[in-house]
């Protein structure tokens, strides 16, 4: 807690060209942008927002009044001490410092700077923090684009200097998630329990890099998204305004091997369906797997139903001549519409770069297992016809037994959705069930220590200021 110097209590008034001198040197020390005691000196990130603010009011000191800290800025120091409890760690925003500027007393102009200064960096950078994450999600995964909200942090900032309550006011920027709160709640439990098993330490970490994950997320989606959790192996279809289990569809999947054929992390939205699809083999596959087999034995292609198509699209026999052409990447192969199909009975589609999709599968033994990163880079889901029943679920005609026939089809049936629907594709290692749980995954891909270590890096991070 804090402890206020009885001589900053005591300090005199400023005179009107002290007040000149105060706010000339608050300037100077804002526009450069740089304060060398803070921890991470460089705050070009939230200099912005602090010259439009501090400009609006002259350049006064905000933070205390005659040589003492206000109430909101004791008020607010306290709720920095307290920001490791949102997963963020205090000695990011410099409160021993603002600690022993208050102790040791306001009572010069250049002490009264350096806590302004502090104080302000520290309250932007929080904000900011708990709003969006203080890594933008795509220096993390560049084609993870998920949608933001528009906020003016400089309103944020000036309701923060006059709150009565900065502890609660930290808490308006926060994600409004059920499953963000109960995360936030296990850690405090596995903070505690560290104190008397160090193991805890890397459940600890698991939890404030999902909590850094959950903050990239807008406060609210416009459409409901399918959320697709790599480490997990798990999908979650979201109702409109919820994030409840009993509000969500849920699903088990195999994502794409870590060995060599890792999942992406990306944002698109998913436009249509597929019945009784086709597998379009892709170039790599049909080169390192199909035809090496096909080679020596032309007619395992036909028993498996494959097809041999030229650019033209015509069907060509299995021959040797036709297995060339596709190794010269001007025919392909793809596997007909049924049961035996690697996609199964239905895919959904979001076109994307990495030509990953959701689909079924005739293999549902892989959804025994615990780990399923099994794939070559698509996502098999252990209930596609559920999916598709949410997906068409306003489109008439659609119910479920116009499903189960159309998986059935010998050709393929493509019906478009009546709107796009955002699929997110994320990496998330802690969850915490709304029964109390918290379930940890492996760090499959390596994407925690990654973004671990771009945090250690410290501030200034890319922000988008919004």
């Amino acid at each position: 807690m804090i402890t206020v110097a009885i001589a900053a209590l005591h300090a005199p008034a400023l005179a009107p060209a002290q007040d000149t001198v105060l706010a000339m040197a608050l300037s100077a020390s804002i526009a450069r942008g740089e304060h060398g005691a803070l921890r991470w000196p460089d705050f070009s990130d939230v200099s912005g927002v602090l010259v439009e603010v501090y400009g609006e009011q002259q350049w006064t000191l905000r933070w205390s009044q005659a040589g003492q800290p206000t109430p909101t800025a004791l008020r607010l120091l306290t709720a920095l001490q307290g920001v490791g409890a949102r997963g963020l760690d205090s000695a990011d925003y410099d409160v021993d410092r603002l600690g022993a500027l208050v102790n040791g007393g306001l009572a010069t102009p250049a002490r009264q700077v350096a806590f302004d200064v502090t104080m302000s960096v520290a309250a932007v950078r929080v904000l900011h923090a708990l709003r969006f994450g203080r890594i933008d999600p795509i220096d993390a995964h560049a084609h993870l684009r998920l949608p933001r909200d528009v906020v003016d942090l400089c309103a944020e900032f000036r309701a923060l200097l006059t709150s009565s309550s900065p502890g609660a006011a930290l808490e308006q920027p926060e994600p409004p998630y059920v499953h963000y709160a109960l995360l936030k709640r296990a850690l405090g439990a596995y903070r505690e329990r560290a104190l008397t098993d160090t193991t805890a330490f890397a459940q600890i970490a698991k939890i404030t890099l999902t909590l850094e994950r959950w903050r990239w997320l807008p406060h609210q989606f416009t459409t409901a998204p399918i959320i697709v959790n790599i480490p997990a192996f798990r999908l979650y279809a979201l109702s409109p305004n919820s994030d409840r289990e009993a509000d969500m569809l849920r699903m088990d999947v195999v994502v794409g091997s870590a060995w060599n054929h890792r999942t992406p992390v990306f944002s698109d939205a998913l436009e249509y369906i597929v019945f009784a699809p086709y597998w379009e083999v892709p170039a790599s596959i049909a080169t390192a797997e199909l035809l090496p087999i096909a080679r020596r034995d032309p007619s395992i292609l036909t028993v498996n139903r494959y097809q041999i198509i030229n650019a033209a699209g015509r069907v060509l026999p299995p021959s040797a001549a036709a297995l060339r052409a596709v190794s010269a990447g001007i025919a392909s192969i793809r596997q007909l519409p049924g049961g035996a199909n690697a996609l199964g009975l239905v895919k959904f589609v979001f076109p994307n770069a990495f030509n990953v999709y959701l689909h079924d599968t005739p293999v549902k033994t892989a959804f025994e297992r615990a780990r399923r990163d099994l794939s070559h880079g698509c996502i098999r889901i252990a209930d596609p016809a559920a999916l598709a029943q949410l997906l068409l679920r306003t489109v008439p005609g659609w119910d479920s037994t116009v499903i189960a026939a159309a998986m059935r089809e010998e050709t393929p049936r493509r019906v478009d959705l009546p709107s796009p629907v955002p699929v997110h594709i994320i990496y998330a290692t802690a969850v915490a069930r709304e029964d109390g749980t918290v379930l940890f995954y492996d760090d499959i891909y390596d994407h925690d220590a990654e973004l671990a270590q771009r945090l250690r890096r410290g501030y200034p991070y890319r922000l988008s200021l919004h």
